[in-house]
């Protein structure tokens, strides 16, 4: 008996956990129905968010909330919020986003200076005597970039 109590109260906790839990699912398109990837799906007001896949579908999981504001973002088209409800009952949400334009003035590019000639041309002038100053390098936290 002792044993069976043992093996069924992790699963009824992890089981009660799951329930407690709402997640919401959709997929993200544009007016003429292409999937969105890469769109950000960021619940308001909180660090929690996630991305859709490759054809424009998520999840994300809101905790025990009984409504909240999605905020959905893709570059080349316009925020969308959307407030769901837990009593809609329905998880499944089909978000479509409209193009942005942008129009940007004209821009003129010179080739005869660089700016960054000036910064590079007084780096190598100053190498000797920074490199005196810097005769080792040391670091207590190294973290490499995704």
């Amino acid at each position: 008996m002792n044993m069976y109590r043992l093996l069924l109260t992790p699963i009824l906790l992890i089981l009660v956990c799951n329930l407690a839990t709402a997640q919401i699912k959709g997929k993200v398109t544009t007016l003429n129905g292409q999937p969105i990837q890469s769109t950000t799906v960021l619940l308001q007001n909180t660090y929690t968010a996630t991305s859709t896949n490759a054809n424009g579908e998520f999840e994300l999981k809101i905790g025990n909330q009984d409504s909240c504001v999605l905020i959905f973002q893709s570059l080349g088209f316009q925020t969308h919020k959307v407030t769901w409800k837990k009593h809609n009952r329905d998880p499944f949400l089909h978000i479509i986003l409209e193009k942005k334009e942008v129009e940007i003035e004209e821009v003129l590019i010179r080739s005869s200076h660089n700016p960054a000639d000036r910064i590079i041309k007084n780096t190598i002038a100053s190498r000797k005597k920074n490199g005196k100053m810097l005769d080792k390098y040391e670091a207590d936290f190294y973290s490499k970039g995704s």
